[in-house]
């Protein structure tokens, strides 16, 4: 793990901070869009920091039209956030922030993926014995063929 405010390793997701000034270790776009979100603004202007707590998941079938940090992948990460100073009157500290992949989807799509090949390689492996057996039970049944018949 990186440690966002400073780009050193970390093994504690809890001790990761994001800050208004933090290169985030998802993409560009990804910082770009969440400093543009309703509920960031206070990390882009420096005036709270945020840690994520949870595992990025996927957003409910409602929350995902509905919500800022769910339109961009579908996605949402849970985050803690702290005002800096004294908070804005009518500002809401953010909860979530958009994440890219779901770990648990995306190990149950590999898995997923190694079972259809699995399965692909033994049925083209038995489909390759088979046919391998019944050529060469023909090449026999011709050559009986030839001896048995013709001789000069």
């Amino acid at each position: 793990m990186v440690d966002i405010t400073s780009g050193n390793n970390i093994n504690s997701r809890d001790d990761q901070q994001i800050s208004p000034h933090s290169k985030l270790t998802e993409s560009p776009i990804q910082e770009q869009n969440l400093s543009a979100s309703k509920n960031y603004d206070c990390v882009a202007t420096g005036e709270c920091t945020c840690e994520l707590v949870g595992e990025c998941e996927p957003c409910d079938k409602l929350d995902s039209a509905a919500l800022d940090y769910c339109k961009q992948y579908g996605n949402r990460e849970e985050i803690k956030c702290k005002w800096n100073g004294t908070p804005k009157n009518g500002s809401n500290l953010p909860e979530y922030r958009p994440c890219r992949r779901v770990k648990r989807l995306e190990r149950a799509k590999y898995f997923e993926f190694q079972f259809v090949s699995a399965f692909i390689a033994f049925i083209s492996c038995t489909i390759l014995i088979y046919r391998r057996h019944k050529l060469t039970a023909d090449g026999y049944r011709r050559l009986a063929r030839r001896i048995g018949g013709n001789i000069l």
